[in-house]
Parts: C-alpha cells; sequence; structure tokens
C-alpha cells in the first residue's frame, strides 16, 4: 500500500468519524482492538463497544467546533509479514480557529483483502485528555 493510499484511507476515516458515520469505520477495525492513551488502555471487544467509544469522541470533537480532521502521515513502516505501523498528526480544525488541536497517534495496522485494517492505536499526545475519563467511564459500564 503507498503512501498516498494510506493518507486517502486516512482521510476517508476522519471524515466518516465527523460525520457519523461509523458502521463502515467499524469495519476498518480489527476486535479486539487495544487502544493506549497515555496512562491507560482500554480494549474495544466488538463494534457493540466501539460505537459508542467513536460517538464519545465524535461528540466532544463537535462540541469543540470541529468540522474537518485532517492527517498528516509523519512516518510510515515497511511492511513485514504483512503488517505496519503509520504515524500520524490529526489537525483538529475547529471554528472557532482557536478550538484547532493536534492529536499524535501510531497505528498499527495490517494488509487485508479490501485494504488495511488497524489492530491497535497507540496515542502519543492525544488533543482531548478530557476525553479519556469519559471514555474510561464507558468501558466500566459496559
Amino acid at each position: 500500500m503507498s503512501f498516498a493510499q494510506i493518507l486517502d484511507l486516512l482521510r476517508n476515516r476522519g471524515e466518516m468519524l465527523i460525520s457519523g458515520e461509523v458502521e463502515p469505520l467499524m469495519a476498518e477495525f480489527v476486535f479486539p482492538l487495544p487502544i493506549y492513551l497515555p496512562g491507560r488502555r482500554i480494549v474495544l471487544t466488538s463494534t457493540k463497544q466501539a460505537r459508542p467509544y467513536c460517538e464519545v469522541v465524535r461528540t466532544a470533537l463537535c462540541d469543540r467546533g470541529v468540522v474537518a480532521l485532517r492527517p498528516r502521515v509523519t512516518a510510515m513502516e515497511l511492511p513485514r509479514g504483512g503488517r505496519f505501523r503509520v504515524w500520524v498528526d490529526w489537525y483538529e480544525l475547529a471554528l472557532p480557529v482557536q478550538g484547532t488541536r493536534l492529536t499524535s497517534a501510531v497505528y498499527f495496522m495490517k494488509s487485508g483483502a479490501a485494504g488495511p485494517l488497524t489492530e491497535m492505536i497507540s496515542y502519543e499526545s492525544p488533543s482531548m485528555p478530557e476525553v479519556c475519563a469519559r471514555v474510561e467511564d464507558l468501558m466500566l459500564s459496559a
């Protein structure tokens, strides 16, 4: 998979999240899906658990006035055994512009029949630390 194809894939994922198209987004993940946040780890075991997680993130973004997510791929590992990592900076474009923030993440991916699938996400610097507690509460109530 080329750099441009990965960038297109991530751009598409950002658009799906902001527009609330959670179902097609779920098809691009492998479950269980570990997500590492600074100081904590959550594991989404199924699409049933991932839907509310995506909604919490989407709501927080929309509440801040984020209108678009723009990925910038900073590095991409050469695949080994069909697996590779992608380092991404997500620019959260907001109105007003003061709400614009940056999130850095590493995506652990594998090649799939229909394209790359995400097996794990590690947020190196999440833009919304306030969401971490909400996500943890959501996981405990599941």
